[in-house]
């Protein structure tokens, strides 16, 4: 059991005077049937000033979500103890994963979240991985040079949203050449966005598995049949299936 007497980060700055006494989590939660809701708890001073309590799951680093807004319930009015607990998806891998606690306090009327603690543990799973999978490629057959366009492709992967790397696109001229997206390293993918920014990528909505790309081809491209194969890799390396288009640029 990991028992934070202070947050592993500075508390941020409330306008209430409730104050974290202590986090508790486990160290290592060894998923089965049989053990699959895991539990943590925070302690607060003056839990009266705390409208609600919850915490979030990340990825190690922060990057991705693998669950949000799990509420903490008041356990023990004596101590000021709240306890959540945490059910994985079975398909979610092993690894270090990022827990990090919130408090709305009540002391104004609009909602006013601090960010209050955070702590991490070892999730272990016999879980095996499985690739991503595209599909519901959405893209014009035909476009004019100079002007500009949107194409779209759903990914989704068995272990989670967060285990896809990424998702990508190669591209071949009309005379069958190779565009390379770094011509120095011979990098031939071209990354796709799921981070809604729309007037970048293109990308309308962030996390949604809709992953985008806002392309145009220049005056002098090439004219006749571009053609695209579109993949996804996942954070162990493992490959998707292909689509594949050809769009014809007039």
């Amino acid at each position: 059991m990991n028992c934070e007497q202070i947050p592993t980060e500075t508390i941020e700055t409330n306008s209430a005077n409730y104050a974290v006494i202590e986090i508790e989590a486990p160290d290592t939660f060894n998923f089965s049937p049989a053990n699959n809701k895991m539990s943590t708890s925070i302690t607060l001073r003056n839990y009266e000033l705390a409208k609600k309590v919850s915490f979030d799951i990340l990825l190690e680093d922060g990057s991705e979500f693998i669950s949000q807004n799990n509420q903490m319930l008041l356990e023990n009015t004596n101590k000021g103890i709240f306890i959540g607990s945490f059910q994985p998806d079975t398909n979610l891998l092993s690894g270090t994963y990022l827990i990090n606690y919130f408090v709305e306090d009540a002391a104004t009327e609009v909602n006013n979240v601090s960010k209050v603690g955070s702590t991490k543990f070892y999730f272990i799973t016999d879980s095996k991985n499985k690739p991503p999978v595209i599909s519901n490629l959405n893209i014009p057959d035909e476009i004019e040079r100079e002007v500009s366009f949107v194409f779209t492709v759903k990914a989704e992967d068995p272990n989670g949203l967060a285990d896809i790397e990424q998702v990508y696109f190669k591209l071949k001229r009309p005379d069958g050449t190779v565009v390379y997206s770094n011509s120095t390293t011979k990098n031939e993918l071209f990354p796709m966005f799921d981070n809604g920014d729309i007037s970048g990528s293109g990308d309308e909505t962030k996390g949604d598995g809709i992953f985008s790309l806002k392309n145009e081809f220049g005056k002098t491209s090439q004219v006749g049949n571009w053609m695209f194969e579109f993949g996804a890799v996942d954070k162990s390396g493992e490959q998707s299936n292909k689509l594949t288009h050809t769009l014809k640029v007039k």
